[in-house]
Parts: structure tokens; C-alpha cells; sequence
């Protein structure tokens, strides 16, 4: 099995205030998300490239919504 540590970050969400944190990391040839907040656990989940790519593309769409909304 192969395994890579893409990179992770500790952060106060936003929302709830609580420490968090997101781990990325490779699988074989899956991608690999870990979430976990202080109080609410943990959870990974994994993707083909495919997927991921579509994440990526949401996340940039939301990224430039939020950047949007914050120039009003």
C-alpha cells in the first residue's frame, strides 16, 4: 500500500469556533480527506480522481462566491 501525506492544517472553524483540523493524504490511487473537530470526532473519506477533481472544482466555485459576498 501506498501512502503519501499530501499536508494537514489546525484551525478554528469558523462557524462552531472549535478547533479543527483537515488532513490530506493519498491511498493507492485514492484521495484521501480526514476532518476532525474537538468535540465531534473524526471521519475520512476517499475518492477516485474523478471525484476529486469535481470537489476541487466546487470548492474553487465557493471560494469565489465567498470572495464575492466579502467585496459587498
Amino acid at each position: 500500500m501506498d501512502i503519501v501525506n499530501i499536508g494537514s492544517v489546525q484551525f478554528k472553524d469558523r462557524m462552531s469556533g472549535e478547533l479543527s483540523y483537515i488532513v490530506v493524504r493519498v491511498v493507492d490511487n485514492s484521495i484521501g480527506i480526514g476532518i476532525s473537530e474537538e468535540s465531534s470526532g473524526d471521519a475520512e473519506v476517499f475518492f477516485d480522481t474523478e471525484k476529486c477533481e469535481l470537489i476541487i472544482e466546487w470548492l474553487s466555485t465557493a471560494l469565489a462566491t465567498a470572495r464575492t459576498i466579502s467585496a459587498r
